[in-house]
């Protein structure tokens, strides 16, 4: 992870929030958990949406220590639903740091990127169907799950 954060730019992860806690939970892998968090602090996690705390607390303890100043700015997505009724969960981690203005285009990203993750598979359908040109109705987006998406 060291090298990862030592490059300029920004960063984003994929953490498989429920992959890490079964390595805890059900296969007991305590000596790999160590490892990739680089430390015994996930003993101290009670549910699995803490681990993605952890994590980020640990990038940006990361940059700190290697390159002398962290990015500052550190946020994540849940990104959870299900296909063929097999749920998943896991977070985007996205790392940066911050610019002289503050950050505002990264606030403005994270905003959207919240909004998106809450878009249900039938939705992200319907888009796709109106990008590849398969759809021609104008009201596709008067149904009910763009009313649901509106209130959230």
């Amino acid at each position: 992870m060291e090298k990862i954060l030592s490059y300029p730019g920004d960063l984003i992860f994929v953490f498989q929030t429920v992959e890490i806690w079964e390595q805890i939970k059900r296969f007991k892998n305590f000596e790999g958990v160590t490892k990739f968090f680089g430390n015994e602090e996930w003993r101290n996690i009670e549910k699995k949406e803490q681990l993605v705390d952890l994590y980020k607390k640990n990038i940006a303890s990361i940059c700190i220590r290697s390159l002398g100043r962290g990015r500052e700015v550190i946020d994540h997505v849940p990104i959870k639903g299900a296909i063929k009724r097999k749920a998943f969960y896991y977070e985007m981690i996205f790392a940066t740091v911050r610019t002289a203005g503050g950050s505002r285009w990264f606030n403005n990203f994270m905003e959207h990127a919240r909004k998106v993750s809450r878009h249900t598979g039938e939705m992200i359908k319907q888009a796709l169907d109106i990008l590849k040109g398969r759809s021609t109705q104008i009201d596709w987006f008067i149904g009910d799950n763009y009313t649901k998406a509106r209130k959230n």
